[in-house]
């Protein structure tokens, strides 16, 4: 039996009851992990070092119920589960049930409500979308909240951003609660999930200082946690550049803006420091397109430009030095250029709309824009842009 210490009697008893049911189908919770549940906010604490290693928390598959399994609508700002698909195991109903009423326990719904930028005024909320109009999942949201789809809206950005995305004993890749691992939240510097013979893990992964444990989603922007999370991430040391095409005399090299995980295919050994960051990409013809492009911090100073190399080198293989210096200068400030001009851009709006929005809001979008446009200004002065 792990450590919770709860504010409310009511939702401790809650995280028994899922307890006791994940540790009877396999689950493993380390004596080393509590969970903290203050004001509605769920956490998990370890009691080991920064430096330690060690598994914390395993979940099998058989407790991990998969969220297209089940049809859900919100009334009076709770969720309700309305049918399931058939087949679908007790226990994954049992969780499901548990896992939806302890968000509604803690008034999730309400807090995810207030702090969803898919709520602000459409002015800001188009200009933000621009930054991000290629990815996908961004660009539903965005559709869903012009056309007043607000159940779905809830139901999928929330679960969404509570979910992991399981390869199952079948093959097949499901979407997935994630029971007491979900209390982990997102730090850009921690340990990924791992999942071993059909078990879900989470192990040690902590901040100097701090008694929290994060675990890494994906590779995320401020902005990006901001759209997709609801909180801005200030620790993240990049940022992902805004949907952008750049004009070379060999060609055109577009840029979309997608979130994505490392690079799927080899890389030679040369370029193996770059994985985290590489993007996808297609070519046609003389125009070549990138799924996303990093701007870095100041721990990887010369990857954006190693990056351009390679994308500009699949629209021509045969340059000499020379002209693939020339234009990777080029593309880099250009793209420079054009986020830096975004967020200025962006920055003004938020002023002129500042009656139309709830002052946390504004302040909040102040605080990610300047993060971002000081994230921008270090990499020019880095790269000796004038």
């Amino acid at each position: 039996m792990i450590t919770i210490n709860s504010d409310t009697a009511a939702v401790e008893t809650h995280l028994r009851k899922i307890e006791q049911l994940i540790v009877a189908n396999g689950a493993y919770l380390s004596p080393d992990v509590s969970v903290l549940a203050q004001q509605g906010n769920l956490s998990l604490l370890s009691a080991l070092s920064p430096q330690v290693n060690n598994k914390l928390l395993s979940v099998p598959e058989s407790c991990l119920p998969a969220v297209s399994d089940f049809d859900l609508k919100i009334e009076n700002d709770e969720f309700v589960i309305q049918s399931y698909a058939k087949g679908v195991s007790q226990t994954h109903v049992q969780l499901q049930e548990l896992m939806l009423e302890l968000y509604n326990q803690t008034e999730k719904l309400k807090t995810y409500q207030r702090s969803s930028p898919w709520l602000i005024p459409t002015p800001i909320l188009t200009q933000l979308f621009k930054a991000r109009a290629k990815a996908d999942k961004i660009k539903k949201f965005y559709n869903y909240a012009q056309t007043g789809n607000w159940q779905t809206l809830l139901i999928e950005s929330f679960l969404g951003s509570r979910t992991f995305n399981l390869k199952t004993k079948q093959g097949e890749n499901r979407m997935v609660l994630m029971p007491f691992i979900d209390f982990a939240n997102h730090h850009h510097f921690a340990k990924g999930y791992q999942t071993k013979q059909n078990q879900l893990n989470l192990f040690n992964s902590k901040k100097a200082g701090s008694e929290e444990c994060f675990v890494f989603y994906t590779a995320l922007d401020s902005l990006d946690t901001y759209l997709i999370y609801h909180f801005i991430e200030p620790d993240v040391p990049f940022v992902r550049s805004i949907p952008l095409e750049i004009q070379l005399p060999i060609g055109t090299l577009e840029i979309y803006s997608r979130i994505s995980s490392a690079y799927p295919q080899p890389l030679p050994p040369n370029l193996q420091d770059l994985r985290s960051i590489m993007p996808t990409w297609a070519k046609q013809k003389q125009r070549l397109s990138a799924a996303h492009l990093i701007i870095p911090g100041e721990t990887m100073p010369r990857a954006l430009r190693r990056v351009l190399g390679v994308l500009i080198q699949q629209l021509e293989p045969y340059l000499t030095k020379k002209q693939l210096f020339d234009y990777i200068l080029f593309a880099e400030e250009q793209i420079l250029a054009q986020n830096m001009t975004y967020y200025r851009d962006t920055a003004s709006m938020l002023v002129q709309e500042k009656a139309t929005l709830p002052e946390t809001t504004f302040t909040e979008l102040q605080t990610l824009l300047a993060l971002q446009m000081r994230k921008l200004s270090e990499y020019k002065q880095r790269a000796n842009l004038a």
